[in-house]
């Protein structure tokens, strides 16, 4: 149990510590400027996104791990459902967002509502936000209907019947989890795809006129290549959560740690690609180590 709640820790580290840092750099920029680019806006909501799924994940693990009689109590187990599910939502919808105004700077300016969006969408961004929260927000309620009521008789028979519930409550809670994502996973399949068909079309024109690489293609590039680590990152971790419901792996074998450290891992390895992928943020995370290192 000990050694388990060590890895839980040594995870949630990371996991904080780097959304927190694009959290805190992001707000001091906009401190200094006085405003919030749209990107910023995003990226802020993603992170606070990732913090609370990280904290709320943490917390379920140890506290289960050590006083597990909590989860019998009516309301516990169908609150912590409904928080976990809600911030894996949001967090889908809002990468979905920050795909979308990627896709808005890239596509090209076509008549009609694509170009009043693209037009708009410094204006937008906020809206979109608001929009994608109170959707996570609204319906992660599923996840009640999933998780249902603890059985609270502690004989044998209810004890075999509550693993029984258990197990059954695991499997509908990760299908909510995934009909919820479903939609915002295949809005960024589409966006990411027609993204990178529109990087190769101005590629393939910049060759037939023989201009160079100008600074919005590099642009475009980075933010195509960021879309497509999130696209990947996003296929591990469902396929993990897939594994998990299906209960593939016996518990505690190295298949099941391998899915859950997929999992918990997740704020990390999207917080590496946000970061890799912001030369602002990257200079931040630069002049830290530097600072550290002459420190020590």
């Amino acid at each position: 149990m000990e050694v388990f709640l060590v890895i839980i820790l040594l995870i949630a580290i990371p996991d904080l510590s780097s959304s927190v840092f694009i959290i805190t750099s992001l707000t001091i920029d906009a401190f200094q400027k006085k405003s919030v680019s749209p990107l910023n806006q995003i990226l802020i909501s993603l992170n606070v996104s990732n913090v609370s799924f990280t904290i709320v994940m943490s917390v379920y693990l140890a506290t289960n791990s050590i006083w597990s009689y909590l989860y019998r109590v009516g309301f516990v187990f169908p609150f912590i459902s409904y928080v976990t599910v809600c911030t894996i939502t949001s967090s889908a919808w809002l990468t979905a967002a920050l795909c979308f105004f990627y896709f808005t700077k890239i596509a090209p300016p076509w008549p009609g509502l694509l170009m009043k969006i693209k037009s708009k969408i410094n204006v937008l961004t906020w809206r979109l936000i608001l929009l994608v929260e109170t959707v996570s927000l609204s319906v992660s309620f599923l996840s009640l209907a999933a998780s249902g009521p603890h059985p609270n008789e502690k004989n044998s028979t209810a004890i075999e019947v509550e693993t029984l519930e258990n197990k059954m409550k695991k499997i509908k809670i990760s299908n909510v989890v995934l009909v919820l994502n479903f939609l915002p996973f295949t809005l960024i399949i589409i966006m990411t795809v027609t993204s990178a068909w529109f990087l190769r079309v101005y590629d393939h024109q910049m060759k037939t006129n023989g201009t160079l690489v100008n600074t919005n293609v590099k642009d475009y590039q980075s933010a195509v290549h960021t879309m497509m680590g999130l696209l990947v990152l996003y296929l591990i971790t469902i396929l993990a959560i897939v594994l998990m419901a299906l209960e593939t792996f016996v518990d505690y074998s190295v298949g099941s740690w391998i899915c859950l450290m997929i999992l918990l891992l997740f704020p990390t390895g999207q917080s590496t690609l946000l970061i890799y992928s912001n030369p602002k943020l990257k200079q931040n995370l630069r002049e830290q180590f530097n600072l550290l290192s002459c420190r020590a």
